[in-house]
């Protein structure tokens, strides 16, 4: 039976001493696609922990669970990754293990307002540190679709194709997968996997302010603050627009035919 730790992990700075491998920082959330080790992330994890490398040492890894023993976990090291082009948060690595994954490309999937979406991550309000050590727990969110946008439309910032979700991607979930339950395939049966959206990769916060007016003596009007109110929501980068990318990590493979559910 697979588990959600089998197919989606924590992204870590990890530093051996003595044979010893011991976790040193987490930085995010990354997702297997299928059983040869590879990945998808957040470019901005990706970076962030190569930064953390630089200033204090140790290597970029991938906690695992180890197949066919759910007891066990290993740590995946980085042999390889590439980002998308910008303004893309995306990259996709590998790790010199085998591994498990349960998501398909689903390129016609009706992605609409209201739609239900879900996700699974590794937030750092998870993180449990005793002694010097730490261990990451998942956390699961769902919600629905806020809205599309496409690239380059509406947001200030240059951006791709972008889903507005209902849920904040607080701090240690970017990296995520963004997917959808309950696909029905050609066939009319439910997909065995998840269809997957995106990469979470931010949390949008709105400050809302509700004004009012009173009259002041010249015949004019005083504004007046009243009322603050924030609004949050997260953010994906839709990955089916990179459905022909070719990192060089995966040999001239295309990205939507090196995701493979695994059995």
């Amino acid at each position: 039976m697979k588990l959600l730790q089998d197919f989606i992990a924590p992204y870590v700075r990890v530093i051996e001493r003595n044979g010893q491998v011991d976790l040193a920082a987490h930085h995010g959330t990354a997702f297997f696609i299928d059983s040869d080790g590879t990945f998808v992330t957040a470019r901005h994890v990706v970076e962030s922990c190569a930064a953390d490398v630089n200033k204090y040492g140790g290597i970029p890894a991938i906690v695992m669970r180890k197949p066919n023993d759910d007891q066990a976990r290993y740590c995946g090291k980085i042999s390889a990754v590439n980002f998308a082009d910008d303004p893309f948060d995306v990259a996709v690595g590998r790790v010199t293990l085998p591994s498990r994954a349960c998501f398909m490309f689903v390129e016609d999937v009706k992605a609409w307002l209201w739609e239900d979406v879900y996700t699974a991550g590794y937030p750092e309000t998870a993180v449990h540190r005793n002694a010097g050590a730490f261990t990451v727990d998942a956390r699961g969110q769902k919600g629905h679709i806020l809205r599309t946008i496409k690239s380059g439309h509406v947001l200030l910032e240059p951006h791709p194709a972008v889903i507005e979700i209902s849920f904040p991607i607080t701090m240690g979930m970017s990296g995520a997968p963004l997917v959808m339950r309950n696909i029905l395939g050609a066939d009319g049966t439910p997909i065995p996997c998840f269809a997957l959206l995106g990469v979470c990769v931010a949390n949008a916060t709105s400050r809302l302010v509700d004004f009012s007016y009173s009259e002041v003596k010249d015949g004019g009007n005083e504004l007046t603050e009243t009322t603050t109110r924030i609004e949050e929501y997260g953010i994906a980068h839709d990955i089916r627009p990179l459905a022909d990318w070719q990192p060089a990590c995966l040999s001239g493979v295309t990205l939507k035919a090196a995701i493979i559910p695994s059995a």
